[in-house]
């Protein structure tokens, strides 16, 4: 599935492809919110979720560009 075909599906869709077919690959913590990051295809998936609420807020596709370089940036420490 390309970005495109994800972008022009229901909200109700994309929550199905991305719980069938994300693949996690990272999470960070700002503040009251999670944010974690899953690959699908060739383009990525950000989950925002409230510390706060105890909810999820939103979710996020991308392809590129400032959304993905914050990951990029993000110091990992591996245990």
């Amino acid at each position: 599935m390309e970005f495109q075909q994800f972008q022009a599906c229901s909200k109700e869709q994309q929550w199905e492809l991305f719980f069938s077919q994300g693949v996690y690959l990272m999470q960070m913590v700002e503040g009251n919110h999670s944010y974690s990051l899953y690959a699908m295809h060739r383009f990525y998936v950000e989950v925002v979720f409230s510390l706060v609420e105890g909810k999820t807020l939103r979710m996020n596709a991308f392809e590129f560009g400032s959304n993905l370089d914050r990951y990029l940036s993000w110091k990992v420490i591996i245990l």
